[in-house]
Order: structure tokens, then C-alpha cells, then sequence
């Protein structure tokens, strides 16, 4: 009931003697208050849950969780890692005792679709199979549908697929709900060099641009090397230039890889019949 700071202690005096005083400095701490205890049943697919929230009373924040084995623990309950059982929650006292309660919490074996994932693929790539993609521990025997809600099998192909959500489901048992988990899809384009290509020049002809040079349907914008891997315009001069493979590289949008293909260049001196 008495109120925390300076209590001042003082003894009079006869002269010429002088009073005296000193002074006790009071703290009061408040004591911990870890909450009432609570309790809580999930399926084993069921969100994470955040145990503090099942405390009752006014329980202080400051606070800390271990799990059934005395393990220090977020507080933040995964019922498809985490163990059942008493999860307690402890405020620290420095001059009072410290409190504690419990959360009992019971995971019923209901479905486990996994966690939600994402996955960038190449177009080009090989065919994946989605429920390997699947953070957590999901059940097998799902089904699957793809971003315009028709089902699909879970290997997907790159070539074929349309990017976006593919949702994993798990149907329902006993009380526990059905479960869903989604894995976010992204498919980039690959990117397109052209095919090999060779010409030769006469050592007095003009500037030639090489990207002219390549077969197939390559895809401007990319650089050049030359053979001795230098950077180099795509122009090439037949009377100052260097023979060998010139190569052209694109940058590929990732996760698809670059593509570099080659053109490769020799130059005939022109015949010189003198002056």
C-alpha cells in the first residue's frame, strides 16, 4: 500500500552539534503476471496459432514460452512440426517470484496439405513434380487444380503449363476440416541467339554487321565477343578485325539461362597485282 521512493531518515541535535538524516531509496516492482492458463485443439493442417492468445487473464508480454520438453519456443504453435502437450509461458521476476502458466494443446490427426511455396521455372525446363514443392509435411492423395480451377495431374510441364496459383487439396476427416496449399507458379521465357553461322570476307571489303550473319530467329539487343573474349560491337571491319568465332550472347530472363551461339569469321587477303 506505501508508495515507491526516497524515505528519509533524520536525528535531531544540541549545538553545537548539527541533525543528521539519510535516505532509503524504495522501489516496488510489480509482480509478474504470466495469465490464467489455457487450452487448445487444432488439426494437424489447421494455421499457426499463437499460444499467448489462449492465456486468459491480463498476462504480461515480457514473457517467455518452452515447449513439452523444456525447449525455449517462439509461442507460435505449427501443428504440422511442432509436439502436443503443456507449452509454458513464464514472466521473470528480479525481487518478486517469477509466474508461470500453461496452454495444453491436443493436435487431432486431421489433413495436411503442406505449406504454401513458390516456384519460378524456364520454359524450357523439365517437368516438375508440384507436391515435391510443397513446404511442411503434406499428405499424399490430394488433388490438385491450376490457376483456372480445373484439376491437373501434379507433374507439371513447363512447355504446356499457364503460370499462377496451383492449388493442393486435401479432403476433410472427422472434425477436422479439408486443407489447401498453394505453390505460386512463375514461367519465364527463354531467350533465342539464333544458329551458328560462318562467313568470308575479302581483307577489302567494307564493315560487315555479323548479327545478319546468324541462322534461325535470334533476338536482337544481345552483345558480342570476339575470340579472344573481349567485348566488340557487332560490326566487324574485314581489314582491321581478328579471324575466329565471334560470339553473340543474349541474357536470359531467370531462371531461364543465357543462349550464345557463334559466327566464325575468315578474311582472304585480297590479291595486290602491285602498282
Amino acid at each position: 500500500t506505501d508508495i515507491a521512493g526516497n524515505y528519509t531518515y533524520s536525528i535531531g541535535a544540541l549545538a553545537p552539534c548539527v541533525a543528521d538524516q539519510s535516505i532509503v531509496a524504495v522501489t516496488i516492482e510489480n509482480s509478474p503476471n504470466a495469465g490464467l492458463d489455457g487450452s487448445l485443439s487444432l488439426c494437424t493442417g489447421s494455421p499457426i496459432a499463437d499460444l499467448f492468445s489462449q492465456l486468459t487473464g491480463s498476462p504480461d508480454v515480457t514473457g517467455f514460452w518452452t515447449d513439452p520438453n523444456g525447449v525455449v519456443h517462439t509461442g507460435l504453435f505449427d501443428a504440422g512440426n511442432d509436439p502436443a502437450g503443456i507449452f509454458t509461458y513464464t514472466v521473470s521476476g528480479i525481487m518478486c517470484p517469477s509466474d508461470g502458466s500453461s496452454v495444453v494443446v491436443d493436435v487431432l490427426t486431421g489433413p495436411d496439405a503442406g505449406q504454401d511455396s513458390y516456384l519460378a521455372l524456364c520454359e524450357t525446363a523439365s517437368a516438375v513434380d508440384l507436391f515435391t514443392i510443397l513446404l511442411g509435411s503434406p499428405d499424399a492423395g490430394g488433388t490438385w487444380t491450376d490457376p483456372n480451377n480445373d484439376p491437373v495431374p501434379s507433374v507439371l510441364d513447363p512447355q504446356f503449363a499457364v503460370a499462377g496459383s496451383y492449388s493442393y487439396s486435401v479432403p476433410g476427416n472427422g472434425t477436422c476440416p479439408a486443407d489447401e496449399a498453394v505453390i505460386s507458379i512463375a514461367i519465364a521465357q527463354s531467350v533465342n541467339a539464333g544458329s551458328p553461322g560462318a562467313i568470308m570476307f575479302c581483307s577489302s571489303a567494307g564493315p560487315q554487321d555479323l548479327f545478319s550473319q546468324l541462322t534461325g530467329t535470334p533476338q536482337p539487343g544481345g552483345s558480342w565477343t570476339d575470340p579472344l573474349g573481349l567485348n566488340v560491337l557487332s560490326v566487324f571491319d574485314p581489314g582491321a578485325g581478328v579471324e575466329g568465332a565471334y560470339t553473340y550472347t543474349v541474357t536470359g530472363n531467370a531462371p531461364c539461362p543465357d543462349a550464345s551461339t557463334t559466327v566464325v569469321v575468315e578474311v582472304e587477303e585480297a590479291p595486290d597485282a602491285g602498282v
